[in-house]
């Protein structure tokens, strides 16, 4: 019985540790132009893959992620991937709801309610009249009563990657070379798991990473050919940019020390300066900004971040 118990948990763990990191405060949306067909949303990212639902030419949906030539999308509370050939991305305005609010079929009070969003939910804008605003939630498009809405600042970005530590005793222990483990030389590879994961739509775990990436005698790692390395000092306008298409960037820094790496993954106010610029950093969990990790690693070396 204590055996069946702890196979359950471990399975339920498991299963929660699986699920697929999305866009937290996203303005990313799409319309389908399919030329009059519907367009197939599948359980992988892959043409082969089972069609699960289908979308209406001419229609929005929610992008929460993507996978390759697919985007991994949100529609009527469905999720599944579709190909990026036939869906035209859109940047849409927020907005907060300030009560349980019901998403209704049209702009009426009498109208069918698609679904309900609880009070603090954000919604995507597409467009707003005196009174109504027409809405994406949860894969839904309808419309909102403006009453009950506070615009959020759009500039603000925030993508949900995964937090992993480099001293996680699941794989600190886990060597790069035969005498570095994770936990002593492991802040890049890690960080590649938290872009990796975030790229794929899947869980990389640090030592998923390690049997995945090329490393030379002492440990430095070679960069994986779609991702791209600069040391321009124009580094966090290009960060900002990253942001903006969802893609996280991988910051190298320097003290008198070595050096560490830490992934980008928010914005809070649309500055280009350090502070605003919220981080996820293997190695230090106080390190929250940019700011934060240049008061001990004041040098900046490089960014790296995967191309499409």
């Amino acid at each position: 019985m204590k055996k069946i118990f702890i196979l359950i948990i471990t399975l339920f763990v498991a299963f929660v540790f699986l699920i697929k990191p999305t866009s937290a405060n996203s303005e990313r949306a799409g319309i389908t132009i399919t030329d009059g067909s519907n367009l197939n949303i599948r359980v992988n990212a892959s043409l082969s893959a089972s069609v699960i639902a289908k979308i209406p030419d001419n229609t929005y949906v929610d992008i929460i992620g993507e996978k390759g030539s697919f985007y991994y999308v949100n529609y009527k509370n469905v999720k599944g991937y579709s190909s990026k050939e036939y869906i035209k991305e859109k940047n849409l305005r927020l907005a907060t709801t300030l009560d349980n609010l019901n998403i209704r079929s049209s702009p009426s009070t009498s109208a069918k309610i698609l679904d309900v969003a609880p009070k603090g939910s954000t919604l995507k804008i597409i467009s707003s009249d005196t009174y109504w605003s027409k809405v994406i939630y949860n894969g839904y498009t309808g419309y909102a009563y403006n009453n009950y809405l506070k615009s959020q600042a759009t500039n603000v970005i925030k993508l949900n990657t995964y937090d992993f530590k480099q001293y996680d005793s699941r794989w600190a222990s886990v060597k790069i070379t035969p005498t570095k483990t994770i936990k002593q030389i492991g802040c890049l590879t890690t960080a590649m798991a938290i872009c990796e994961s975030y790229r794929l739509g899947t869980t990389l775990t640090p030592d998923q990473m390690v049997k995945r990436l090329s490393y030379t005698s002492s440990g430095d790692m070679y960069w994986p050919s779609n991702y791209k390395t600069s040391t321009s000092s124009s580094y966090l306008s290009t960060i900002y940019d990253n942001l903006k298409k969802g893609i996280p960037t991988i910051v190298g820094v320097k003290n008198s020390n070595g050096s560490h790496f830490v992934v980008v993954n928010g914005n809070t106010n649309g500055k280009l300066t350090p502070s605003s610029f919220t981080i996820n950093d293997p190695g230090y969990a106080t390190n929250k900004t940019l700011a934060d990790l240049f008061k001990s690693y004041p040098t900046f070396y490089k960014i790296a971040y995967y191309s499409k």
